[in-house]
């Protein structure tokens, strides 16, 4: 067995400490190890807070103990016998369990692996430690310990980027001579599951069974043949999908359509938040298509009915939207408006869940239809959709928006004023909102493209 492998099973949590301090040589051993750990994308940015200031620690986990809530252990469920946690001993009053050394990872807000950049770091951390003599421990949550007046000041004091948060901290420290190592619990069997590659379908044959259900809930459908052709295919398929009443589908429907989405969306490729570069204070400009977008919400520009667009394989946002989010979109979204009982107003928004779609969150606003001459309504109403959408963003903890061009297409609004109105009030919601909130502008037509590069600049 190799020496690695030989930590791995060694390293236990350590919650009992030495009060001495560790030495700084072994410290620096440590921090190379995190600093060292992949990383996603190659970003490097989980940055390393490292307090042995006992006042201080002492100070942050009360905060930590008082705005934690653990789920106490029972005989059977606990986290360690040898080593209690605050969950398997309430007279613990000590959340870094008198660690003379803290270590506190922060990583940025808005970046999608923030928490996994943080415990690989930990992990390679803590391997290190305890082949050198030294006991360790991770908590989650780390936010928590800064939830008051004083843990805020400390962020100040330590120069903690704003768009950062703590995410998780790191105990060190000598265990207590008079403990024995902790044994291991036993391994859980039946964990390890070897898949035959002859058991995973393909997308062609994801897409042949969807097809084939969906047809089979019609029998008008009964003598309809399925082409061979792969771009025929998804035409019929998404055109099933779309003229599909809001209704339930099987367990097993919906893991395969849910893996064919997620497969398509990533063939499309994928455009992340992080990746794009702001035009003005938390705003950004982006041409190509929102489904493909990661980030927190994106908006939908919906009609009244709510319930997405029914027309096979037509254009408009809402039918993409409601295409590659699955068929959960439109039963979610009939069941609000059921409980609504009439048709949704021009200019207010709903939220719901993104299934299938790369953000996490789909915000529905039903925008004007200008017949003729825009008049101050139909401007009074677009304005209120960004808005609206604006405020139940913030509302909803979302830190990111990307929005449509809202009533432009089919409802007849004029391009160039229809962006004006949007810039406008996402810029004056900003200056009056310091929530943190960023606005993704995104345009589908190169016109589109040019009008707001032009208003942004």
């Amino acid at each position: 067995m190799s020496e690695l492998m030989d930590i791995i099973l060694h390293r236990r949590a350590i919650r009992r400490f030495e009060p001495k301090q560790i030495e700084e040589t072994a410290l620096q051993q440590i921090l190379q190890a995190g600093l060292y750990a992949p990383s996603a994308g190659g970003r490097q940015s989980v940055l390393f807070a490292v307090c042995q200031d006992k006042e201080v620690n002492e100070r942050l986990e009360r905060i930590k103990l008082a705005n934690s809530n653990p789920k106490m252990a029972t005989a059977t469920n606990y986290v360690s016998k040898e080593q209690p946690s605050i969950a398997d001993n309430p007279n613990l009053k000590n959340a870094f369990y008198d660690a003379p050394t803290v270590i506190t990872m922060f990583a940025p807000k808005n970046f999608l692996f923030s928490v996994e950049d943080c415990a690989v770091a930990a992990e390679n951390m803590m391997l290190v430690a305890d082949s050198i003599g030294i006991g360790s421990c991770y908590i989650g949550a780390g936010w928590t310990t800064f939830a008051d007046p004083y843990g805020q000041e400390i962020l100040k004091r330590w120069n903690i980027r704003t768009d950062y948060y703590a995410v998780m901290q790191l105990l060190l420290g000598y265990p207590l001579e008079t403990d024995n190592h902790p044994t291991a619990k036993p391994r859980k069997t039946g964990r390890i599951i070897r898949v035959q590659e002859s058991l995973i379908m393909t997308q062609s044959q994801r897409r042949i069974y969807l097809i084939k259900e969906l047809l089979s809930e019609r029998i008008s459908y009964e003598s309809m043949t399925i082409p061979q052709d792969i771009d025929d295919q998804k035409q019929l398929l998404r055109s099933l999908m779309n003229i599909r009443m809001p209704q339930k589908a099987t367990k097993e429907f919906l893991a395969i359509q849910n893996e064919y989405l997620q497969e398509e969306l990533f063939q499309k490729g994928i455009t992340r938040l992080s990746s794009l570069k702001s035009l003005q204070d938390r705003i950004y400009l982006w041409q190509g298509d929102i489904t493909t977008l990661a980030c927190d919400a994106i908006v939908n520009a919906a009609n009244s009915g709510m319930t997405g667009c029914y027309q096979p394989c037509h254009n408009c946002i809402d039918n993409c939207i409601h295409t590659f989010a699955g068929i959960q979109l439109r039963l979610k979204c009939a069941d609000i408006m059921e409980r609504q009982g009439f048709p949704e107003p021009t200019g207010t928004a709903k939220i719901t869940p993104a299934y299938n779609l790369l953000c996490k969150y789909v915000l529905h606003t039903v925008g004007p239809i200008v017949s003729g001459k825009v008049t101050k309504e139909d401007c009074d109403l677009l304005r209120s959709c960004y808005l609206s959408c604006l405020e139940l963003a913030a509302q909803s903890g979302i830190t990111s928006v990307a929005f449509c061009c809202i009533s432009t297409g089919v409802f007849h609004f004029p391009n160039d004023k229809a962006a004006e109105i949007a810039i406008s009030t996402v810029k004056d919601y900003i200056s009056k909102n310091n929530n943190g909130l960023e606005v993704i502008f995104n345009v589908f037509k190169d016109e589109d493209y040019k009008i707001y590069q032009k208003l942004l600049r």
